[in-house]
């Protein structure tokens, strides 16, 4: 038998390596490194291939909900109120759920938020289309389809930002520009689902249609950076991480900000269907009004996207933001004027054209002023207020039309709204922001891979210190097997030697 310092031959072996009672070190930490960054291979077109696909389908999908309005209204006998808190639920829940849902994709990575949501969100529709009394619809496509949208949308829109640096912003456009497309889609493909087949065939359908693109999301979306260790004692919500992030000058003004701009700005996205139809315009053709914005949104966040690569992302995220409170005031002139359909297309064209400079920049602002490292948490905590926002916004729209019959002062009153939105923006400290420091992005890849080798650095110590002690225990039980086989050996030679 092998001495008691000493490993017997079947010591469990740890990499390939034989466990000793001394500490094996890591020494290998350039296996463990991170993937590069900037680098067009399979996995970063990956990671924004699945991006661009969430957007499509999930902000696609919430921007066309107002389509199901009017439906909702004749089947459950409701205002435009009441309908419309449907619309709100579904995106206000989208960001107001990311303070839960930004952070879990951090802990527990991208492929299980994934997967989880895509389940989720194909379950809420076909609950929705089972329902027979407008809460069961809020609780449906609103609240449960609401939580899952965050729960895919949150992970994706922040992960590419961990593969890309010089191209982080006109790469997060190519991404986020898969949402003006589905904007584009979505509510003509949703208006014939619901035309042919009525609006509970139609979420029936779409459930069906969106299950194998969301399931090839799980497989592409993958993150960069390791996994945040999760703090056990934090529970669901870690209140000491919000605490920090909310005593940041930038985080505040970021906070009030995306508020007031998504009062204003998600409005046109539940109502502008109902009011083109209220015009005189066809569902189909208002429908087809939504589409336009998806177009320009598309087209927007691909030329925004580039040009903050260029001109700087605060500067062209103010300059957007302010053009999408001045349209929203120009929209009652077209209204009073009675304006052709191609006037109000090429209204919507534009309009979403710089919306989309709101999506495709908020993610690389955040990233800009607060780091990349924990782009989720913070995201999904900076965007409440855009939830909130978004959650007031259509359903106070819809209260004013029920009590005045018309959108001309709530549409003057978003737009207002917006413009406050900019000025809080230009109060931003930007020697405060991570971005300002030209050294800050690879101090972080060094603290993120530094952690990476800490954590395997300990994990190869535990495991190297319990197989020690194991293999001692082993041998010391091998040790007194043997000691009392030798005794009993020995009284037997005894025995024997006595024995006439």
């Amino acid at each position: 038998m092998p001495p008691v310092d000493e490993p017997p031959h079947h010591a469990p072996k740890l990499h390939g390596r034989r466990i000793t009672g001394r500490l094996t070190r890591y020494r290998d930490a350039a296996k463990f490194a991170l993937p590069p960054v900037d680098v067009f291979d399979r996995r970063s077109l990956g990671v924004v291939l699945g991006s661009f696909l969430v957007h499509f389908i999930v902000v696609g999908s919430c921007y066309s909900v107002g389509v199901f309005v009017k439906p909702y209204q004749a089947a459950f006998d409701v205002g435009r109120g009441p309908a419309s808190v449907v619309g709100a639920l579904h995106a206000g829940g989208q960001f107001l759920f990311g303070f839960l849902t930004g952070r879990a994709g951090d802990v527990h990575g991208v492929h299980n938020t994934q997967l989880m949501g895509a389940l989720i969100y194909i379950a809420g529709l076909l609950l929705a289309s089972l329902s027979t009394d407008i809460w069961m619809v809020y609780a449906t496509h609103g609240v449960i389809c609401g939580y899952a949208a965050s729960t895919m949308w949150f992970p994706a829109v922040s992960v590419v930002s961990q593969w890309f640096h010089k191209y982080r912003a006109s790469m997060t456009g190519v991404a986020v520009a898969g949402s003006g497309l589905g904007n584009f889609v979505i509510p003509p493909l949703t208006e014939h689902l619901i035309s042919e087949y009525g609006w509970a065939g139609a979420l029936r359908r779409l459930a069906m249609i969106w299950s194998l693109p969301l399931l090839l999301c799980v497989l592409l979306l993958q993150r960069r950076l390791p996994r945040v260790k999760k703090n056990h004692r934090a529970g669901l919500i870690d209140w000491s991480s919000i605490q920090s992030w909310v005593a940041d000058f930038n985080f505040r003004l970021m906070l009030a900000a995306g508020f007031f701009f998504n009062v204003g700005y998600f409005v046109i996205f539940v109502h502008l269907a109902p009011m083109m139809q209220d015009a005189g315009f066809g569902a189909e053709r208002s429908a087809y009004l939504l589409g336009a914005i998806g177009i320009g949104s598309a087209v927007g966040r691909l030329v925004i996207g580039a040009s903050a690569d260029a001109c700087g992302v605060i500067l062209v995220f103010k300059i957007t933001l302010a053009m999408v409170g001045l349209f929203l005031c120009f929209l009652p002139v077209l209204l009073s004027a009675e304006a052709t359909f191609w006037a109000f297309a090429a209204w919507a064209f534009g309009y979403g054209f710089f919306a989309g400079g709101f999506i495709a920049l908020a993610s690389v602002v955040i990233a800009y002023l607060f780091g990349v490292v924990r782009l989720s948490e913070v995201m999904g905590l900076n965007l409440f207020g855009v939830g909130v926002g978004i959650l007031v916004g259509p359903i106070l729209a819809g209260v004013i039309f029920d009590a005045t019959g018309r959108y001309d002062v709530t549409l003057v009153c978003a737009g207002l709204l917006v413009l406050v939105a900019v000025a809080l923006l230009a109060c931003f400290r930007l020697e405060l922001a991570v971005g300002s420091k030209e050294e800050e992005f690879e101090q972080e890849e060094r603290k993120a891979e530094g952690e990476e080798t800490k954590e395997h650095e300990q994990d190869l110590e535990m495991a190297a210190r319990e197989a020690s002690e194991r293999a001692a225990r082993e041998a010391a039980e091998d040790a007194e097997v043997d000691a009392e086989m030798d005794a009993e050996a020995a009284a037997a030679a005894e025995a024997d030697a006595t024995r006439p």
